[in-house]
């Protein structure tokens, strides 16, 4: 009878090297992670070497007398001073991946009626519960290769997307709004320095606060996309809350009152600050976004997808869209006045038309033409408000 090779075991030379490679690559560090990594180091050797080099040169060249801070410093002091500079821009970007990994759970469960608060982020396939190196914005898609750890089935990049999306969005608000000292902000004061050392390492709050009303602002007309791009009705209630918490920041802090409720009516005499006209100028917005987007919704441009099948199953993604475009209208209203609905609302309603036509009507983007373009402009219009507001003559 013949013998039945025995199996061989770990303590096998052969053997024992493969599993110890195989433990040695599970413990590698993926590739893919240091690519940011590599990316951050070059950004900051382009910034703090070679950028002060260039700019010394274009002096020279301009003869320009204009003096520069970075520029009147010692070698060291000036390298340590674009540092601080660097890793700020790096910190707003990061803040901004965080809440868009925030923003991608609310986009997720909200629509479905699931709690925010209590249980971790999971798998889409075998419900696992993510670990938190995993759940590290952009770097934790990178560390898992875009896979689920346990299961190693893919999980979607739009995670990946979103998360770089709010990064960038915070970063150029932050160059734009606060780091200039409010140039896009209607009757706003000037700051006799500005720049990210003077308006965040020696903090000006007011601005700041200015800043991330804003920012959160634009982060929920995001949301609203994503929950489009998901196709996903976004709840009514949801949605109040998030307004109202945008909201409240502008009752009690009146300064942020930028564009009033009379300005741009002729014959309106002056009022000043107060909370009931800051109440005033909510009103009045949300009205007026909350009209001009029902009266809208009707000509907005969407796609039925091949799935929907007949026109009895395509009313209520008509339904669903002209909801998220009455939800995006009365926050534009809410937060920016009016005066902003009633030049944001057309355009964007433009906007959703020439995107459509450009893409064709077959195309899968097309259904998420209009609140993706409420965002897009209200982003342009927000960035450039007091050059708009001064050449409508308010």
């Amino acid at each position: 009878m013949n013998e039945i090779p025995s199996l061989a075991s770990d303590t096998d030379p052969v053997v024992f090297q493969h599993v110890r490679v195989r433990r040695r690559k599970r413990l590698s560090i993926p590739w893919l992670v240091l690519i940011p990594f590599f990316c951050i180091v070059a950004c900051w050797a382009l910034y703090v070497f070679v950028m002060p080099v260039v700019e010394d040169r274009l002096k020279q060249l301009s003869q320009s007398k204009m003096v520069r801070t970075s520029l009147e410093l010692s070698s060291p002091s000036r390298e340590l001073f674009r540092t601080c500079q660097f890793l700020a821009v790096c910190w707003f970007f990061y803040f901004g991946a965080s809440i868009g990994s925030f923003f991608n759970v609310l986009a997720a469960r909200l629509p479905a009626g699931r709690g925010i608060v209590f249980g971790g982020s999971k798998c889409p396939y075998c419900n696992t519960n993510i670990s938190r190196l995993a759940n590290t914005p952009i770097f934790g898609w990178l560390w898992c290769r875009g896979k689920c750890l346990i299961c190693r089935l893919p999980i979607s990049p739009k995670y990946l997307w979103i998360e770089l999306i709010f990064g960038m969005l915070f970063n150029l608000l932050a160059a734009r709004e606060l780091f200039s000292g409010g140039v896009n902000l209607p009757h706003w004061k000037e700051y006799s320095y500005v720049g990210i050392i003077y308006t965040v390492f020696y903090p000006k709050w007011d601005l700041i606060g200015a800043y991330l009303h804003h920012v959160f602002y634009l982060a929920s007309l995001l949301l609203l996309s994503i929950s489009c791009w998901e196709r996903n009705p976004f709840p009514w209630r949801a949605w109040l809350t998030i307004v109202v918490c945008i909201v409240a920041i502008r009752l009690f802090r009146v300064d942020y009152e930028f564009v009033r409720w009379f300005e741009g009516i002729p014959g309106q005499t002056k009022y000043p600050l107060s909370f009931q006209s800051s109440g005033i100028t909510i009103l009045c917005g949300a009205i007026a976004g909350c009209v001009l987007g029902v009266l809208s919704q009707y000509f907005l441009p969407f796609r039925v997808q091949s799935y929907l099948g007949s026109e009895e199953f395509a009313e209520p993604y008509r339904k669903e869209t002209g909801s998220r475009w009455v939800q995006g209208s009365l926050l534009v209203g809410c937060v920016m006045g009016w005066q902003s609905v009633a030049l944001v609302i057309p355009i964007s309603l433009y906007c959703a038309w020439l995107w459509k036509w450009f893409l064709g009507p077959k195309s899968t983007f097309a259904s998420v033409s209009s609140m993706t373009s409420l965002f897009v402009v209200a982003f342009v219009y927000l960035m450039a408000w007091r050059q708009i507001i001064s050449m409508i003559g308010i």
